[in-house]
């Protein structure tokens, strides 16, 4: 049996300092609870956020009868978000992201002889894919007094009986995702031939770090302040009060910086053997 804290109380004198820092995120209730054990004493509710944005621009121009030059510019950008219920938006639960993506384009044609065209193509693109709590890059883990996690994110705190703080998607970064394109294809006209050969070589890079528990997951069940053998004792609150961890997580994935490269080439003769006949080679 263990030995009850007089009147069942936790003394103040007991209480971590840790989780004296993390009383002041829970949001006060705002409602009689539905039953004796305090459930849902606290009703909000979110906003959703969607920021989207579109950019095109187009340039087409001839330099000469030779010459033809064409470019092309396009972005978008599909951000979300959510208001927060807490006093603190660093404890939030819901995530923020931000998805951008950049295209660019070019193209030069070449009319080198009526027989002979060159056509050059180049096109990069690049994009963000970002998922975070509000708390990244704030120093949560040394504000709260927590040692030995990363400082990247406000850890999860997850205690029995209450809502929790954070979550365990803390961060994702994937970025720069980006890729370049060159292309040339020449048309020649040779006679009865006609023949066209080209070459693509397109590099690709996909950078990501993965940081789903980084600044860590703290559980903190009822079985420490509850009475051995007796389910329905102790309480969530209580065990962090006394600063009794009852569980602890942290993942993350080493940085994946993966690259790719393709190249490819063609030939292809198109042979006029009679005006009813033509060999494609």
């Amino acid at each position: 049996m263990r030995t009850q804290f007089p009147g069942n109380v936790v003394p103040k004198s007991r209480f971590d300092p840790v989780a004296v820092n993390l009383l002041a995120f829970y949001p006060v209730a705002n409602r009689a609870p539905d039953n004796i054990t305090g459930a849902n004493n606290f009703r909000a509710n979110y906003v959703n956020l969607l920021t989207r944005n579109n950019y095109t621009a187009k340039i087409d121009h001839n330099l000469g009868a030779k010459d033809k030059f064409s470019g092309r510019y396009l972005y978008n950008s599909d951000d979300t978000g959510s208001t927060s219920v807490f006093p603190n938006p660093a404890a939030e639960t819901n995530n923020d992201t931000k998805r951008h993506q950049q295209y660019w384009y070019m193209s030069w044609t070449r009319i080198v002889t009526p027989e002979l065209i060159n056509e050059f193509r180049f096109t990069y693109s690049n994009r963000i894919n970002w998922a975070k709590s509000k708390s990244v890059g704030e120093g949560w883990p040394a504000k709260l007094g927590i040692k030995g996690v990363p400082d990247n994110a406000f850890p999860q705190i997850i205690t029995s009986g209450v809502t929790n703080l954070s979550n365990a998607s803390q961060e994702r970064r994937q970025f720069p995702i980006e890729q370049m394109q060159f292309v040339n294809n020449t048309s020649w006209v040779r006679g009865k031939h006609t023949i066209k050969f080209g070459v693509e070589v397109r590099p690709g890079r996909n950078y990501e770090a993965n940081l789903p528990t980084g600044s860590g997951a703290f559980t903190f069940a009822t079985t420490p302040t509850g009475q051995p053998g007796s389910a329905t004792t102790g309480l969530g609150m209580a065990t962090m009060l006394l600063g009794f961890p009852t569980g602890f997580t942290a993942r993350q994935t080493q940085v994946l910086d993966r690259k790719s490269y393709y190249l490819g080439a063609f030939v292809q003769n198109d042979w006029s053997i009679h005006r009813d006949l033509t060999l494609n080679i």
